[in-house]
């Protein structure tokens, strides 16, 4: 794993808290048995792949009724968008039917030259604005 510059740690931190808070809102009135766990600053929640490695995403929904993951999301900043970092993403597919990776705006093209080879559902590219999120979601074609 690589070691963010501290202006990107409180960019990814933020934007994790921020998806808790608005997206990944769970539980909620219509899904009381969904459950969002973050893993930074500190992690709360990891899951065991096929081959008996933990891992700890970013975001993690459960389904509290089976213990299943539903959704894994992944917040990546300019100094992360690399080789090391999209191994992580090749696994993290495997560990749930759903996965949403999370990168900064104006980084489409290296984004799709690391995702080649990997099946993800979700690209959100994200900007920041006067303290707030702007999110928007991305179709990238191979």
């Amino acid at each position: 794993m690589i070691e963010r510059p501290y202006e990107e740690i409180v960019i990814h931190d933020k934007l994790i808290i921020s998806l808790k808070q608005t997206v990944y809102r769970y539980p909620n009135e219509k899904y009381p048995y969904l459950k969002t766990y973050t893993n930074h600053p500190e992690k709360h929640r990891g899951v065991y792949s096929i081959n008996g490695n933990y891992y700890y995403p970013d975001i993690l929904v459960i389904d509290l009724r089976n213990e299943k993951v539903i959704m894994i999301a992944e917040v990546e900043t300019k100094s992360t968008l690399n080789e090391i970092e999209a191994e992580e993403w090749k696994n993290f597919c495997h560990l749930s039917s759903h996965f949403a990776l999370f990168y900064p705006q104006g980084y489409e093209f290296k984004v799709r030259q690391l995702c080649k080879n990997i099946k993800i559902d979700s690209f959100i590219e994200y900007r920041e604005i006067e303290g707030k999120f702007k999110l928007e979601k991305k179709r990238i074609i191979f």
